[in-house]
Formats: C-alpha cells, sequence, structure tokens
C-alpha cells in the first residue's frame, strides 16, 4: 500500500474528513516522526512499533571497477522495530490466509 491507498481507506472509514484534511494530517505525522529522528529522540506508537536511528560506523571500502580504496562516513540509518501487538495481528492475519 502506498499513500494514496493509505488516503484512500482513511476517507472511506472517515467520510466526514475531506481528502485535503486527511493529506496534511499524514504529512504532520510524516513530519513529526522525521524531525524527532532528525533530534536524536527515539519514536514510540504504542501497538504500532519503534522509529529509531542506528549509527553505521565510517569505514573503507573499495570500488569494484577500479579497485581504489573509499572512505564512507559515519552515518545514522533509521530503524523500525514492530511492537507485539502489530507483530501479533500481522501474524494472525498471515495464518488465517496460508
Amino acid at each position: 500500500m502506498n499513500l494514496s491507498g493509505l488516503l484512500k481507506e482513511l476517507g472511506e472509514m472517515h467520510p466526514e474528513l475531506k481528502p485535503r484534511q486527511l493529506a496534511s494530517s499524514a504529512k504532520r505525522i510524516n513530519n513529526a516522526i522525521v524531525d524527532a529522528l532528525g533530534k536524536g529522540d527515539r519514536v514510540e506508537l504504542r501497538g504500532f512499533g519503534t522509529f529509531f536511528l542506528s549509527k553505521r560506523p565510517a569505514r573503507q571500502l573499495r570500488n569494484p571497477l577500479n579497485g581504489d580504496k573509499v572512505f564512507v562516513p559515519q552515518r545514522a540509518v533509521p530503524r523500525f522495530k514492530a511492537g507485539k501487538s502489530f507483530k501479533r495481528h500481522i501474524n494472525e492475519a498471515a495464518t488465517d490466509k496460508m
């Protein structure tokens, strides 16, 4: 599912909301998560999961085309860990379809 599919489903669930309101809400949620991660905070959504940053250390790699050494600086990588109820719900839904 992509963003437009999610907004369509939310619109069906809440017909009183306009599509612009739904899109604005989704954008605000996304921006809040990105801003919090940018500050180094964790974002925990109860029943869904946790977004956090993981640091990938600096390292030296080789270019496979010419064998030259390439330095890759340290970087932060966003991660997501699903919550217990989210995992349980997904597993129940998956076993129903098997």
